[in-house]
């Protein structure tokens, strides 16, 4: 069976990239926004400051590399150049293929090449990884909150997301947890469902926390838990 590299046929170094000789013209022109496929170094990948994901699940790696080593990468990751550094990439689309591949000790991988600004990064990036990364929901809920952050309104990400407006509306009210809350998930690592934390997110502030301590120590089911939150809510 082929390796990784031996799938990666005719290329040539221009800088710090790798690219196919019919690719090499192409790559000159950094001002177009025109989709460029080539082969990028690890080394010149940069972690993208929008990612939303704040968590990589180690096993899911470890079975995505064994796949990309077996069958090659089958979809390219999406890159965009850094101003300040042609010779540097900011990763758009794809952390999880690039941390699989660095599994495999290679030194390269398949890129797509997009122009961006700071902004069409921070969109894109937030945009695609709702639409096709494994986010908890409240991962997702500060994805979207930030897009909103972003000056898109709702009508938008209905149309970017396909997405309802209600539930659009949902994960924003989520994004508004209390930080107290939201620092015990991630201590605990409780992967909650968008349900329960909208209807966390409906009690005041100063209940959220003691409402989920709760709802993690007893192991409450859905119907317990909505009538744990109507008498709390009702506490004074």
């Amino acid at each position: 069976m082929a390796s990784f590299k031996d799938k990666i046929k005719d290329k040539k170094t221009i800088g710090n990239r790798i690219v196919n000789s019919d690719e090499a013209i192409g790559l000159a022109f950094q001002d177009e926004k025109i989709a460029k496929l080539v082969t990028v170094k690890l080394t010149a990948l940069c972690e993208n400051p929008y990612q939303p994901r704040q968590s990589i699940d180690k096993d899911l790696i470890k079975g995505l590399a064994e796949s990309i080593s077996q069958n090659g990468l089958l979809q390219p990751i999406i890159i965009s150049p850094i101003d300040n550094n042609p010779n540097k990439f900011h990763i758009v689309a794809g952390h999880r293929r690039v941390e699989a591949t660095k599994l495999l000790d290679e030194e390269i991988i398949n890129a797509i090449i997009v122009n961006m600004s700071n902004e069409e990064l921070r969109i894109n990036s937030l945009v695609e990884n709702i639409q096709r990364e494994d986010l908890t929901a409240l991962e997702e809920a500060f994805a979207i909150k930030n897009l909103v952050d972003s000056g898109l309104k709702q009508i938008d990400l209905v149309e970017k997301l396909g997405k309802s407006k209600s539930i659009i509306s949902q994960f924003i009210k989520i994004s508004s947890l209390d930080a107290e809350l939201i620092n015990y998930i991630k201590i605990k690592s409780l992967n909650l469902g968008a349900t329960l934390l909208y209807v966390l997110a409906g009690l005041p502030l100063h209940k959220q926390l003691k409402a989920i301590q709760h709802i993690d120590s007893k192991s409450l089911n859905r119907e317990q838990i909505r009538d744990y939150v109507k008498k709390i809510n009702g506490d004074i």
